[in-house]
């Protein structure tokens, strides 16, 4: 690690976001606040190549890298690799249950951070910070705020995300092992439950 001052070291850190504008914003701002930025990578396989070259400490993703492979599911592939590693998630989700319900595996150590919640490049290097240093234990998932999805069950956040990619009742009843009808039904009350007529 380096460091701008003895208290505060500043850990190797990787960041990956699959678009470029804000990866390179990102990367020259955390730069110029004194961070350690050793790689960048605008997708998942670059990362794994690049994660295997540096050996980053924390690893700064978006959830969405739009392509086969998701942060989550990156995040964890660099902790079996590396358990130490940090992780802080970016992210556009407003409910972090549409980012994390369809993994049934979660990083051990992260900090999760609204994209749209961020008015300062201070705020992810504290996070970054915050993910290199503590315990496994800190920055639990926050719980869901009072919005718009609040009263929605983790099964309605999962159907919307199925019905989100396109795909058929019929899929998304085989997905979730469950018969058609049941799954017309379940759709059918979530609409109720979103105001939209079916």
């Amino acid at each position: 690690m380096k460091s701008t001052n003895a208290s505060r070291p500043m850990p190797k850190v990787m960041l990956v976001e699959n678009d470029r504008t804000l990866l390179t914003m990102l990367a020259n701002s955390l730069a110029q606040f004194g961070q350690n930025i050793t790689a960048i990578a605008n997708n998942s396989s670059d990362a794994i190549n690049l994660f295997r070259k540096v050996n980053p400490e924390v690893v700064v993703l978006d959830i969405d890298l739009g392509d086969s492979i998701d942060g989550i599911e990156l995040a964890n592939i660099m902790q079996k690799s590396n358990p130490n590693i940090g992780v802080v998630f970016l992210t556009s989700f407003t409910d972090h249950r549409f980012a994390f319900i369809a993994h049934k595996e979660f990083p051990k150590k992260y900090v999760y951070l609204r994209k749209q919640e961020i008015n300062n490049v201070k705020m992810v290097s504290d996070a970054i910070f915050e993910a290199a240093t503590n315990s496994q234990k800190y920055y639990p998932v926050r719980p869901v705020e009072k919005n718009y999805y609040s009263n929605l069950s983790d099964r309605d956040i999962e159907l919307m995300r199925h019905i989100s990619k396109g795909y058929s009742n019929i899929k998304i009843a085989k997905i979730l092992k469950i018969e058609s009808k049941s799954c017309e039904n379940a759709i059918s009350r979530l609409l109720k439950k979103l105001s939209i007529p079916a």
